[in-house]
């Protein structure tokens, strides 16, 4: 996985191909990428218990 030229993970290499999120933000964090302005849908309180409700029926 790339960002820009910068290699981050790659099979049989660092991490071996598994990216995390903590990976990706350190990433971003250190090219200074600019946040969001608003959190995603999954911190909606109408969407996140639809969201919880389908993980608890798939189990």
């Amino acid at each position: 996985m790339f960002y820009g030229t910068q290699l981050i993970v790659a099979d049989g290499k660092d991490f071996n191909g598994a990216a995390s999120y903590q990976i990706i933000a350190d990433v971003l964090d250190m090219e200074s990428v600019s946040k969001q302005g608003k959190s995603g849908l999954l911190l909606n309180d109408s969407v996140r218990k639809n969201f919880d409700a389908l993980k608890a029926s798939d189990k």
